[in-house]
């Protein structure tokens, strides 16, 4: 994984699952810092999405393949609270995602998205 500047000026993020041409991309967009981070939290999920599921195509992971996924994540192991939050946001992500997908032309699934 990369190491990741969080916005301009912040320090580095280490094991980002966004690339760090990702993370410039987004720094380089002309919109307001509140809609970057946004669209830099919806790139996060997505890549966390793609990791819980194993693949970069496809339908959402489900609800066991997220837990699966959380569990295995050191920092994550022993803090059920947050990782079951974390897995109640990666799912809201996803159906934001899933919108996005069904609106594209011609339509894609959630985890091809870029």
């Amino acid at each position: 994984m990369a190491i990741t500047p969080v916005v301009s000026g912040s320090p580095p993020v280490a094991e980002s699952p966004l690339s760090h041409d990702e993370a410039a991309a987004i720094d380089a967009l002309p919109w307001p810092l509140l809609e970057r981070q946004r669209l830099r939290l919806l790139a996060h999920s997505l890549r966390s999405l793609q990791a819980a599921a194993g693949r970069s195509d496809g339908a959402l992971p489900s609800g066991s393949e997220l837990e699966a996924w959380a569990v295995a994540q050191p920092q994550l192991q022993r803090e059920h609270h947050f990782r079951q939050l974390l897995i109640e946001q990666l799912s809201a992500a996803g159906m934001r995602l899933k919108q996005i997908a069904e609106a594209q032309a011609p339509e894609q699934t959630p985890l091809r998205l870029t």
